[in-house]
């Protein structure tokens, strides 16, 4: 004979509302959709190699490329390729390193829509995504610049400890598709929208090199900031500045002429991964 269901105890069914009722801001606040379409070479810096203090090479030029892919936007909704070459020069000054060069940068950037939200998918009042969509697609970008740094150093037999370093970069945005999407976008049409060319961060650096049988291996991390202008803002209604920072971190490897590279970057809204080649000219 067929049992009847248990009935369900009515403090149990309250507790399970309560709790429901308890967690559904927060679920609700995590599907809302957010646009942040910020410059293209935000939290994009490339690697470059020094001569080692204990090397007998005080000043080297290098030639670097590198293959960048990355996300963007909110939930990394967006697709970003690109393509980095640079040319620096490079000295050793006693416990001193500085760098300091030239490089230009093209890809893509594809943005995606915000035609379908599924279930308990939501939009904020600083979002315009009929607009959006309207304009979206694969956007091309381009950007050249410069860059340098200096180190503080102090090496052993077998490793060298670049303690502590400072970069600057500064990039230009040239006229291409994806600057011009983000000047289509009024203010309020989006969460942030980045309107300049202009791009510049500092960051604080420290690195350590191990000298191997016949090659050298290392290990990067930096710590940086976007220096933005007035008009870099979050656009909800408290209106507030907005300083973009970044963590990187690059693993290397020295063979001769040439050191691979991969640096992983996550920043405000972003992330990228670089894999490099630096090659020393002479």
């Amino acid at each position: 004979m067929q049992q009847p269901p248990l009935p369900i105890c009515p403090d149990v069914m309250s507790k399970i509302s309560l709790i429901l009722l308890i967690c559904f801001p927060f679920i609700a606040a995590s599907c809302y959709n957010y646009g942040y379409y910020q410059h293209p070479m935000q939290s994009i810096t490339a690697y470059r190699n020094i001569p080692l203090k204990s090397d007998s090479l005080r000043s080297a030029t290098y030639l670097s490329g590198s293959i960048i892919g990355g996300v963007a936007n909110h939930s990394w909704r967006d697709e970003i390729l690109g393509f980095s070459g640079s040319i620096h020069r490079a000295h050793v000054l006693g416990d001193l390193q500085f760098h300091y060069g030239l490089n230009g940068t093209i890809g893509k950037y594809r943005a995606s829509d915000y035609s379908f939200h599924g279930l308990f998918q939501f939009e904020n009042e600083n979002l315009n995504p009929t607009l959006i969509d309207s304009l979206n697609g694969t956007k091309f970008f381009g950007s050249y610049g410069f860059g340098g740094g200096i180190n503080w150093v102090k090496a052993t037999e077998k490793v060298e400890a670049r303690i502590i370093g400072i970069e600057f970069n500064w990039q230009h945005e040239w006229d291409n598709d994806y600057h011009a999407f983000r000047n289509k976008l009024p203010i309020d049409a989006a969460n942030l929208i980045d309107y300049r060319r202009n791009y510049s961060s500092i960051a604080v650096t420290s690195e350590f090199i191990w000298r191997l049988t016949r090659n050298r291996g290392g290990y990067k991390a930096s710590v940086g900031i976007m220096i933005p202008g007035a008009d870099y803002y979050n656009t909800n209604k408290d209106k507030r500045k907005v300083y973009p920072g970044f963590l990187s971190q690059t693993a290397h490897v020295e063979m001769g002429k040439f050191l691979y590279y991969g640096q992983l970057t996550f920043g405000y809204r972003v992330a990228n991964m670089h894999v490099g080649i630096n090659y020393r000219l002479r």
